[in-house]
């Protein structure tokens, strides 16, 4: 039997799966994963916000400022390595190396910070010869194995959760992320996952990135492509895999399009003519991202494409202390005052993974989790 992945809520990947007979309200999936130590987005908001409140502040942290506010401290870390430390030797993980020998082209490990609880994440094998960044530049076998490896997951994951596994979902960020060579951080999808103690809760909200139809408005209507606020969705189930590669890759061009048009437009480049460019002339991030989720749900396999150009502004004055809402904001370079420094950030945008410095959280669930996944695909069991 195929379960809602909620027994309460509609949520995003129920979305054009037997819609006429789902009237629950819609929800949002959230997660919060605990640390032992603060991520850096944290640390740089923080630091941000002393700045802006004209905190006393050294000389080695007013440096980093001006590096937070032109970017560059991003673009430092990445020069650090020839491509990414993804293909570099100091990419730290364990890797499933039992389960992995089954596939030809991708490996599966535990990272050392999973997105999702009992998450796992899966790279190239061959990623330091080939460097391929982006889900459509991948050769179709490559998209068929990883069609394999959601089924496979799902069929042998199923012993220990049983009917609470409702589905395999792989997310991969594109455009703008830390690590270039492509990479999946791959989630459990369990039935009621909001009951299990592991960090997640369902939030009434549905976030979307507001110049989302402008982008679906691009492209061709099909009965197999799905305009939905948040983006497209893509039934693969109907199609090519060569079919799918392009329309992932010509709605990515489309978001490209609008972000490089975005980005002349604050830089005064372009005038404004429009509506649309005036939006775009607020709006528009520092770094675009395309969120692109391979999804095996309800028998069904699904790609979306969820884009993410514009975000709105937190005013000042509402900027609190709390980590979590701290690792929730993006900083905008073209800011004028302190009311437009941050913007309101869901990262992935859908299934937002938010990480929190609490050494003292109990994590004793979510432990748990990762074992028996660790013991059932390395054949301890």
């Amino acid at each position: 039997m195929n379960y809602d992945e909620s027994s309460k809520y509609k949520t995003f990947f129920d979305i054009g799966l037997d819609d006429e007979n789902n009237e629950k309200e819609f929800a949002q999936l959230r997660c919060i994963i605990y640390s032992n130590r603060k991520k850096k987005r944290v640390v740089n908001n923080e630091l941000l916000k002393r700045y802006l409140s004209n905190d006393d502040l050294s000389k080695d942290e007013l440096v980093k400022v001006k590096k937070i506010l032109d970017g560059s401290i991003y673009t430092e870390r990445r020069n650090l390595f020839s491509h990414c430390k993804l293909c570099s030797d100091s990419f730290e993980r364990d890797t499933l190396s039992f389960y992995s020998s089954k596939y030809k082209y991708w490996e599966i490990c535990i990272p050392t910070f999973p997105y999702f609880p009992g998450g796992m994440m899966l790279y190239l094998k061959e990623r330091r010869k080939l460097l391929i960044e982006n889900f459509q530049a991948l050769p179709n076998e490559y998209i068929e194995e990883l069609l394999k490896i959601e089924l496979d997951l799902f069929t042998d994951l199923y012993s220990i959760f049983n009917e609470d596994l409702v589905g395999i979902n792989i997310l991969f960020n594109q455009l703008s992320k830390s690590e270039l060579c492509i990479h999946g951080h791959i989630e459990l999808m369990l039935r009621d996952i909001d009951e299990k103690n592991i960090g997640y809760q369902y939030i009434l909200e549905r976030p979307f990135d507001k110049f989302s139809s402008v982008l679906n408005s691009k492209m061709n209507s099909s009965e197999n492509i799905l305009k939905i606020p948040e983006g497209i969705k893509i039934k693969l189930n109907n199609m090519s895999i060569s079919d799918v590669k392009e329309q992932v890759g010509l709605y990515e061009d489309i978001l490209k399009y609008y972000f490089q048009r975005g980005q002349q437009l604050q830089n005064g480049n372009i005038e404004v003519s429009s509506v649309e460019d005036e939006y775009l002339h607020v709006h528009t991030v520092p770094a675009a991202t395309n969120f692109v989720y391979l999804t095996y749900y309800k028998g069904t396999f699904l790609i979306s494409e969820v884009p993410e150009l514009t975000l709105d502004f937190v005013p000042f004055s509402k900027i609190t202390d709390n980590p979590g809402d701290l690792f929730c904001l993006s900083i905008n370079r073209n800011y004028t005052t302190k009311d437009n420094v941050f913007m309101r950030n869901y990262s992935p945008k859908i299934r937002p993974s938010i990480k929190v410095y609490d050494p003292n959280q109990n994590n004793t669930e979510v432990l748990k989790l990762q074992r028996s996944i660790y013991r059932k695909l390395e054949g301890h069991e």
